[in-house]
């Protein structure tokens, strides 16, 4: 685990970076933007004191419980839900088991989700299953 420095990926700062060869049993709070290459069994969340952060699970990486920050990128596996304050964008290597909360949303082609798309708008909340969603959007990669 590398801390204090800055890793750029994908066009984007993250504070921390988790390599390939970590692993994290149990819940995990981050103040700043962090990539994640290797296994959190847990949930990821940003600090409520915290604006404007960044998880991105990367490639290599995986998640076995929720996410929950104002940005996310995933471009390996989640199995659990993701809460976005503003956006999440998925990779073409993604692949998510679970609900995604969002603002906007970005999808590559060969992205796969389970599960279904809550776009949040204001006052108003639209849920699709993903496979609706991507039937919509002429994409594909939905399971659902």
């Amino acid at each position: 685990m590398a801390s204090g420095g800055q890793v750029k990926a994908n066009l984007e700062w993250f504070d921390t970076y988790l390599g390939q060869s970590v692993k994290i049993d149990g819940r995990f709070v981050v103040h700043k933007s962090i990539r994640i290459d290797g296994l959190v069994n847990g949930n990821v969340e940003a600090s409520g004191k915290t604006d404007k952060t960044t998880i991105a699970v990367g490639d290599t990486g995986e998640v076995r419980g929720d996410i929950k920050s104002h940005r996310v990128i995933i471009s390996g596996k989640v199995i659990g839900n993701i809460y976005a304050d503003e956006q999440v964008m998925l990779g073409p290597t993604a692949k998510v088991n679970g609900d995604i909360s969002y603002s906007k949303i970005i999808v590559e082609q060969g992205a796969v989700v389970t599960g279904s798309l809550i776009m949040k708008d204001g006052n108003k909340t639209i849920v699709d299953t993903a496979l609706d969603f991507f039937k919509k959007n002429n994409l594909s990669g939905s399971k659902d």
